[in-house]
Parts: C-alpha cells; structure tokens; sequence
C-alpha cells in the first residue's frame, strides 16, 4: 500500500514537473518578442505540446543509456519539434525574432547534445 502511494505522488509530481517544463520552454522561446510579432496561437496548446516533446525526449534519452546511438536523435528529433513551436507562434515575416527563437532552440539541442558526451 505504501509503495502505491508513493508510486502515485511520484506521478504527480513528475506531472507537475512536465507542466512547469512546458511553461518554462515556451516562456524562454519566446521572451522578448514583441507582442506584434507575434500570432494568436494558442499557447496552452503549445505548452502541452512542449511537454509531449520532453516526454518523449527524457524517454529517448533514458532508452539511450542502453543505446548510446539513440541520444543525439532524440535531441535533434525534439529541437525539430520545438522549431514547429517557434513556427506556431512567430509570424513568418517577423523573420530576425524567429532567428531569435530558433537560436534558443539551438541552444536547447547543444545542452542535449551535450549530455549525449558524457
């Protein structure tokens, strides 16, 4: 009974985390975008998206300790997804703030990229 309990609180805490994960992201893709260059998407959308991408990229990753050749895929696959979500909100002719968001991106996949080496 015990180990269910924990076992549970664990999955809400992990749930919690995912949530804090997919704000944060988003808040960091685009910070310091003019609002004006930006689209009407939705960005809770988004947020459930960018928790979807890091399920799916800590899964990647955790499979790769196994499968070192898994590692560098899962972090390109994810700065793909996260390039869509730049895409979503950033108008197409507000082409110097989605340089701005694709750079963060980038930024993303190097620390990932960087956990692949160690």
């Amino acid at each position: 009974m015990r180990t269910l309990i924990l076992s549970a609180g664990l999955i809400v805490a992990a749930t919690a985390l995912l949530q804090d994960e997919g704000d944060r992201i988003l808040r960091l893709l685009l910070r310091e975008i003019p609002a004006a260059e930006l689209s009407g998407a939705s960005q809770a959308e988004s947020r459930a998206d960018i928790r979807t991408i890091v399920e799916n990229r800590t899964a990647r990753l955790a499979d790769a300790e196994t499968d070192a050749s898994q590692c560098r895929p899962a972090c390109v696959d994810a700065a793909r997804a996260l390039e869509t979500i730049c895409e979503r909100h950033v108008l197409a002719e507000a082409s110097m703030s989605r340089a701005v968001c694709y750079s963060r991106v980038d930024d993303d996949r190097t620390v990932c990229l960087e956990t692949c080496d160690e």
